[in-house]
């Protein structure tokens, strides 16, 4: 039998609070002083402290770029921080993690806070030294080709964000020489008539937001181009007719030799400088003819090109061209 009620919220209780409890004697029973009244007991749960940690005490973040670090906290407080410098750094909570982000060299201190919540007390401020540095930077170098006997060559210049001075400096001055530098390029000139390699190193001074670099471009030489050229570059021919044109230059010496595209539908022939063209078949309209003057000692291989234009005739019904009707 139920000799005594109790009420009140009691049961269960983990949360930090204050809970009372109630209790009633029913029936015979009643307390040692023989009332029977509802006495009332009441008993609180305490916050606990609140130990707040940091993933980091420090760290370093470059001019215009974030980097993040994260309280760790029993409970659910809310979480704030602050900069004692904000010209230097910045920062924004997000959760749990906080993202830093650099706008001058310097140091900033960074205070977090975490508030009392449902059973922990508010932590102790607890504080980040931000490290704001400058951005090394990522250099490269490229050239397209390589540069031949008294040519220029610009080597492009990838990653100088800052846009620092250039300084560039040939392994072989003799072989390479610097003419002038831009913040992405560098133009330079070849001095010897061989093929080699030089490199190039382009050295990047620093700016306000960006470290200083350095990098090497590998430039390649290349003998010297000769001048190669023709009396005329296209001509009309008629199938079977031959026609001509003349090599009017060959400054390298080099050997020369005639070739055409598809020898099924023209034939180029060569005698000391006239090259001879003779078409064969209507049913392609133009044929390319390359002239080669071969490589030497000083001079790189050099090419022309004549483009052979088929004649269009009047068509008759006894009249073909090649393995062709002509239409």
């Amino acid at each position: 039998p139920v000799e005594l009620q109790i009420g009140g919220v009691y049961q269960n209780q983990i949360d930090a609070g204050t809970y009372q409890a109630s209790f009633t004697p029913v029936g015979s029973v009643a307390w040692v002083n023989g009332s029977q009244d509802t006495i009332f007991v009441s008993w609180t749960i305490n916050k606990a402290p609140c130990i707040a940690t940091l993933s980091a005490a420090s760290g370093n973040v470059n001019v215009g770029s974030s980097s993040t670090f994260s309280v760790n906290r029993p409970g659910n407080g809310v979480i704030t921080a602050s900069s004692n410098d904000t010209s230097i750094a910045t920062v924004e909570v997000d959760g749990t993690n906080i993202l830093v982000t650099g706008h001058a060299l310097g140091t900033a201190v960074i205070t977090v806070n975490v508030a009392e919540s449902t059973n922990y007390l508010a932590a102790d401020s607890i504080t980040y030294v931000a490290n704001v540095q400058k951005t090394p930077l990522n250099l490269s170098a490229t050239i397209t080709g390589g540069v031949p006997y008294n040519g220029t060559g610009i080597i492009s210049i990838q990653g100088n964000l800052g846009g620092g001075a250039v300084n560039a400096i040939s392994s072989n001055p003799d072989a390479i020489s610097i003419l002038s530098t831009t913040a992405n390029t560098v133009t330079i000139k070849c001095l010897e008539n061989m093929e080699m390699t030089v490199p190039v190193v382009i050295e990047v001074a620093e700016t306000a937001q960006y470290t200083s670099g350095v990098c090497t471009c590998n430039v390649n030489t290349s003998l010297s181009q000769g001048e190669l050229r023709l009396s005329s570059y296209s001509g009309t021919a008629s199938y079977g007719s031959p026609i001509t044109f003349v090599i009017t230059a060959n400054s390298s010496g080099g050997a020369l030799s005639v070739a055409a595209e598809n020898s099924n539908y023209a034939t180029a022939s060569l005698k000391g400088s006239t090259v001879t063209v003779t078409a064969l078949n209507c049913s392609v309209p133009t044929q390319t003819i390359t002239v080669t003057s071969a490589a030497t000692d000083l001079f790189a291989e050099t090419t022309a090109h004549f483009t052979v234009v088929r004649e269009r005739l009047t068509p008759t019904p006894e009249l073909s061209c090649g393995t062709d009707t002509v239409a």
